[in-house]
């Protein structure tokens, strides 16, 4: 990813419009759940007990519901776009909640289906880890990692 980033800082980009779109429709909090408001039309929780046995606990079931393809909403610059998308979060959350966030950017230059990049994010929790951040040089994929209780990225 580090490569992939300095390639991405030579040229200017800007957030398409429906990206922007995306994350200004906001957030919606469900009890201690927060999702991206276009992605959750609900105002209550599946059973405790689904979650437990689909996603393990509720910052699974956040990281799944809240994963966003990138791909379907920019043509091109897939990458740079996500980038820009993913510091446009940071200071959306940042400015609404006082929680920390996990989020993960994930890209992958596919020559049978083109550029995939995806965005997810879940609410840090005490003993709810889905991204290891000292394996995250292990991902496959080139990946960036955000913990908003940190300074930057």
């Amino acid at each position: 990813m580090e490569n992939l980033l300095q390639e991405v800082r030579a040229t200017p980009a800007f957030l398409p419009g429906n990206m922007a779109e995306f994350l200004m429709a906001g957030f919606r909090k469900v009890d201690d759940a927060i999702f991206f408001y276009s992605l959750f039309d609900r105002d209550f929780l599946p059973d405790h007990e689904f979650i437990k046995n689909a996603y393990t606990d509720l910052s699974g079931y956040e990281f799944s519901v809240n994963k966003l393809h990138l791909e379907d909403y920019c043509d091109s610059e897939c990458l740079r776009s996500g980038i820009i998308f993913a510091d446009k979060f940071l200071s959306l959350w940042r400015g609404q909640f006082s929680e920390s966030a996990v989020a993960l950017l994930t890209y992958d230059k596919n020559p049978e289906f083109g550029e995939i990049c995806t965005f997810q994010f879940h609410k840090k929790r005490e003993g709810e880890v889905i991204i290891d951040f000292d394996k995250i040089e292990e991902f496959s994929n080139p990946v960036l990692g955000i913990d908003t209780s940190f300074g930057g990225k």
